[in-house]
This record gives C-alpha cells, structure tokens and sequence, in this order.
C-alpha cells in the first residue's frame, strides 16, 4: 500500500510538472497560459482526486474542497492588493489557477519514497498544506533574483557605478539601447526628460513599457551623445515560473522558509 501510494504522488506530481511547465513556456512566448491548460489538466487531476478520496472518504472531499475555495480568496485579495495598493502585478489570472489546480492535486503534504529515498527532503512542515509551501517557496526563487542581479552587476560594471547606482544594481542591468527591440519580458529602469538645461534621467521603480517611438527616442539621445548607448533595465518574469519551480522543491525538498526559520531560531 504504501509503494502504491508513493508511486501515485510520483505520477501525480510528474502529470502537474509538465502542465505547469509548458505554461511556463506559453507564458513566456505569448505573455499568456491558454485556458486549454487547465482544461486538458483537468480530467487527470480528478483521476488522481478519485483514487484519493477513495481511501480517505469524506476528510479529504472536505479538506480540498475548503482549501480550494480559501487559497482562491486568498489570491483575490493578494492580487488586489498588488494591484491597487501597492501598483504591483505580482500575480495573474494564471497564478492563481496554477495555485488552485496544485491545491486540488495536493492540498496536503505525502511523503513518498523513491529508490529508497523519503521526500520531502526536509519533511512535512507543522502546516501541512501544500500550497503554502508552494507559494512560500515560489516567494523565495523569486526574490533570488535581486542578489543575482547585484552579483552581476558587480562583476559587469565595478564598485564606482554602484555607488552611483547603488539601488539599481539590485533591480536591473545595463544593456544596450540597439538590443532593446530583441529583449522580452523587460522593463525600463530609468527614462529621460529633456529640457533647455538638458538632460535628466528619472528613476522609475515599477518599470516602464518599451516601445518603438520609446526607442526610438533613446537612440537620438544617444546619437548626440546626451546619454550613454547603455540604459537600465529590469526583468519582468512571470510569477507562473516560480509557481512551477515552489511546486517541485515543496515536493522534492520542502518548506524552505519555515526550515530557515527554524534553524535561525535554534
């Protein structure tokens, strides 16, 4: 029995990885995960529920029905809050199916064995449901990239331009104002006023959309010689791809925040 069961988290996870990855790929291609995702995802998951509910009738009709409907209030307020609060996309439409779908597959935390192997790596954390170790985890791969950026930056343009820059390094990176047409998913860091006592440049914490008059415009500055060919950008990657990446170390490793607390607490 407990073979059977380990190999059914096995499948069920492997089954979720590869709808979450090609909407991953869709995502980053057209900016967009197609309902068709969920759609064809959507048979299997109930097969996987079926067989559950199956052994553990009616706690687990219960337990994932209430968590569904909870992680979805819970991304509503999240989403609006980014939204109109705080003037942050942190998550979309997608994010939150992606969350309500993984709730649906594994609203609770099942070790499973593999070549003799226990999984989660860390063990079941003391709030066993899945999700908010998904999204905890999610969180956390997410916010790897500003050390990331700051390390390259670093490497890239020296100790001087950081002190000139010191809060750009940890947002974005210099690229070159020609190769903007070919970037996808970024943002502009900064922006140009231009005036009869010059030109200024103008920080921009959320980012600004590029477009061909935008570039355009850049280039002239650049022609002259007003800026520098290089200007600062900020990746704009979809929150979907962390979604994906939470699942597969909730599942293979575990709850990465609550065991960094733990150990910075003992």
């Amino acid at each position: 029995m407990v073979m059977m069961m380990s190999l059914v988290e096995v499948m069920a996870l492997v089954y979720c990885t590869i709808f979450l990855l090609y909407g991953c790929y869709t995502d980053l291609k057209t900016r967009q995960v197609p309902n068709r995702v969920w759609i064809y995802m959507l048979p299997g998951g109930a097969a996987f529920f079926l067989f559950r509910l199956s052994s553990n009738f009616p706690e687990h009709l219960i337990v994932t029905l209430v968590l569904v409907a909870v992680v979805y209030l819970l991304a509503e307020i999240i989403f609006y809050i980014s939204q109109t609060i705080l003037k942050f996309k942190l998550m979309g439409g997608a994010d939150i199916k992606a969350l309500m779908m993984i709730t649906f597959l594994f609203p609770t935390f099942h070790e499973f064995r593999v070549a003799g192997q226990v999984f989660p790596l860390l063990g079941a954390p003391p709030v066993p449901i899945f999700v908010l170790t998904v999204f905890n985890n999610a969180v956390i791969l997410n916010g790897m990239i500003f050390p990331i950026l700051f390390i390259r930056n670093i490497l890239h343009s020296g100790v001087r331009e950081f002190l000139h820059h010191p809060h750009y390094f940890f947002l974005g990176y210099k690229t070159d104002i020609q190769s903007l047409k070919h970037k996808r998913h970024v943002k502009l860091l900064e922006y140009y006023t231009e005036d009869e006592n010059g030109v200024k440049p103008i920080f921009s914490k959320n980012g600004i959309e590029i477009t061909e008059k935008l570039q355009s415009n850049l280039l002239r500055l650049s022609k002259k010689g007003l800026i520098e060919n290089e200007i600062w950008i900020t990746p704009v990657l979809p929150f979907f791809i962390p979604i994906t990446l939470g699942l597969l170390t909730a599942a293979l490793i575990g709850d990465i925040l609550f065991w960094t607390v733990q150990h910075v607490m003992t």
